[in-house]
Order: C-alpha cells, then structure tokens, then sequence
C-alpha cells in the first residue's frame, strides 16, 4: 500500500485527517484546478500494472457525480480515470485501471486538469503486477457479421469471447 498523503503534492493540493475511514494518517483532498499528488513507486519488471485507487467522492457542492481525473505515467501517458460517487467523504470505494510500468521506478501522478470535473479524496493506492486476469467478462455484440472478430477487439492471453450475434 502507498498512502496517498506521502506522496509530493502539487498545485494547491492538501491533506487532511476529517473523514473516517482512511488508512495512514490521512488523505489527499483540495483536488481543484491542476493540483494533483504524485507517488513513485517501484516496478520489478516492465509489464501492465493494475494500479487500485481508494478514494471518497461525495457531494462536491455541486451535486453528486461521478469525477474524471487523469493518471500521468512518467510524464508522458495521460490515462482517464473515472471515480464513481459514495455515499458520503467517510465512505471509501475503489477503483482499478491497468498501467503500462517500466522496470524500476514510476512516477504516478493523479491530477485534475482541463477535461476533469471536481474534487475527490484519495486514501491510498495499491500497484499489483497484471500477470493473471480478473475482470468480469465482457460480452460483445456484433452487428456486422463479416468483420472478423479479431479486428474488433483485442483478448487478452487467456480469455475467451463471449459473442452474440445479432441478426435482421
């Protein structure tokens, strides 16, 4: 686990203690404008990465949404993350986003920007190596009956489709 409120916060970003539920001694919040909090963390080989943030979004002041926020990888890969909302900032949820990682030390950035739209708290992440798959499946279905399946989405080693065929 990498607690948040250690990381090198920027652009106005704070920490705080006020909500329950947090782990370590607090959490990220003041997430406006182009603030943001960037966390190193070190990669033992160069795979994807699942990278799981926990974090409460509630009631921003201009009603419960869900919140977009951008993770720039080593400065270069911006990768959109969407926080669903909670119930409240002392309920913590998290969400998962797989991350390309070089082999040895990362630089994760969370940070709002021009396409993101409020504030949440971020308690902690945890980085994971994407050697096995978890996700639900996913079902495709397919209107066009001539395109090859391997045209319209990529599997991953292990996976198998699921497709149902639409037809007039």
């Amino acid at each position: 686990i990498c607690e948040a409120e250690t990381g090198t916060l920027h652009d106005g970003a704070g920490t705080e203690s006020e909500h329950a539920g947090y782990t370590g001694t607090g959490f990220v919040d003041q997430l406006f404008g182009a603030a943001g909090v960037k966390l190193t963390i070190n990669a033992t080989e160069a795979i994807s990465h699942r990278i799981t943030v926990r974090y409460a979004n509630a009631n921003p002041g201009t009603g419960v949404a869900s919140r977009r926020f951008t993770l720039t990888v080593n400065g270069t890969s911006d990768i959109p993350i969407l926080f669903p909302p909670t119930s409240s900032w002392a309920t913590w949820s998290s969400v998962t986003v797989l991350v390309p990682l070089s082999a040895g030390l990362n630089e994760l950035d969370f940070h709002t920007g021009p396409q993101n739209n409020g504030p949440i708290n971020i308690d902690h992440i945890i980085v994971s190596p994407a050697t096995t798959i978890t996700e639900d499946g996913v079902t495709l279905r397919i209107f066009n009956v001539n395109t090859a399946l391997e045209e319209l989405c990529d599997l991953k080693p292990g996976q198998t489709p699921n497709v149902d065929v639409l037809r007039p």
